[in-house]
């Protein structure tokens, strides 16, 4: 199934973390597979949605290597990016994540 198929129909998308790196970057083997998502969103047909854990998840790379624009280039697409909604969490959350989750 291509991702344009699988993505029709769907108004928000909450993006995990390997897509985000796949497509901030440019991951040779997965980039046109996140592009379809990411056009979605610039072109304001999905809002993304993201949170803080991912956020921290795609940063330990770049820090460890001291890529400070590279986790620049994170923090400007998961916290700033238009038509993206950077999501806050807390304990309800957590919970109705693991609900939602218990029932995959």
């Amino acid at each position: 199934m291509k991702v344009n198929n699988a993505i029709q129909g769907v108004r928000q998308l909450f993006l995990d973390t390997a897509p985000i790196i796949y497509y901030v970057e440019n991951h040779p083997n997965y980039y046109q597979l996140t592009e379809a998502i990411f056009d979605g969103i610039d072109e304001g047909l999905l809002l993304g949605v993201t949170s803080p854990i991912t956020l921290s998840e795609c940063l330990v790379h770049p820090y460890k290597l001291g890529l400070i624009a590279l986790a620049q280039d994170f923090i400007d697409l998961i916290v700033y990016g238009e038509n993206i909604n950077f999501l806050l969490i807390d304990e309800d959350i957590g919970k109705l994540a693991a609900q939602i989750k218990s029932k995959v």
